[in-house]
């Protein structure tokens, strides 16, 4: 849009979006349910993606609901040309993924959006990033801060349950090596050293396996609580929890297997009242 003042006479706007070179459709996903999002509208962001000194320009997009069919909308990028036109460079940026968003800011040559998560959940949401070429980066974030309620035992285990299965391609088997996994890596060593330590007091003190088995699961638990004091320490809470990996894989096998057996039973994966069933069912 080009606005041309005149003080002879009223504001008159141009509309030189197609002869700019940009072609854009926004989709909101709109299909008669008339979901709050659809009423937000999208937005753009002015940045200079290649520090060219011209500021380029990011459309983000909408895109289909669950259940409507697969979508082909997307977020569009374009640079500046610096002649009034710009290139659409969408294409290896990593946007080219069918996302809900509602909006976009940039500053110091990053870019954040508000995005729904329509793949369901944030994993799936990753992958489908990934094999778009986008570049991800995990990690901790000093000013992040979870708002969200954990009141016990049950809303911890219905977080983890509720897409389990998902993530986990609705493949029983994988659950049960996942299971098998977590048991022997992270489970086994207090079990162990417990069994170990019960078999030296009973006076087996010429038993040289049980000595070996205490020294070897005690350093392996050891290990486990090295590596996850890191984590520990940025959650400021107390140290000892940096022993707590073994009983909280324990808990992570129950909730993973519960999240198959829900499905077993037809409950599919909820969220929020809906549910995410897997391909073709």
């Amino acid at each position: 849009i080009v606005i041309t003042v005149s003080a002879e006479g009223p504001v008159v706007l141009t509309d030189i979006t197609e002869s700019a070179g940009i072609r854009f459709t926004h989709n909101n996903g709109a299909s008669g349910d008339k979901y709050l999002p659809e009423t937000f509208g999208s937005g753009a962001v002015w940045l200079d993606v290649d520090a060219d000194g011209w500021q380029d320009l990011l459309l983000v997009n909408g895109t289909n609901w669950p259940g409507q069919g697969a979508a082909t909308t997307h977020a569009a990028l374009y640079r500046n040309d610096g002649d009034g036109t710009f290139t659409d460079i969408t294409a290896g940026s990593g946007l080219s993924v069918p996302l809900y968003g509602l909006g976009g800011t940039a500053a110091d040559g990053r870019v954040a959006a508000t995005v729904i998560e329509v793949p369901g959940n944030d994993v799936a949401l990753a992958r489908e990033l990934a094999e778009a070429g986008a570049r991800l980066w995990l990690g901790f974030d000093e000013d992040i801060v979870s708002v969200r309620p954990y009141r016990g035992l049950k809303e911890l285990w219905n977080l983890v349950a509720r897409s389990a299965f998902t993530q986990l391609r609705f493949q029983y088997w994988l659950v049960a090596l996942v299971v098998l996994g977590l048991v022997i890596f992270f489970v086994s060593p207090p079990v162990l050293a417990a069994a170990a330590g019960a078999r030296l007091l009973q006076g087996a003190t010429a038993d040289g396996w049980a000595l070996r088995a205490l020294v070897c699961a005690l350093g392996a638990w050891a290990v486990q609580a090295r590596l996850l004091h890191p984590f520990v320490r940025h959650h400021r809470v107390p140290s000892v929890y940096s022993r707590s990996l073994p009983f909280a894989s324990l808990l992570y096998s129950g909730m993973t297997a519960s999240s198959a057996w829900r499905h077993r039973r037809g409950q599919g994966t909820a969220w929020k009242g809906r549910s995410c069933d897997p391909p073709g069912e």
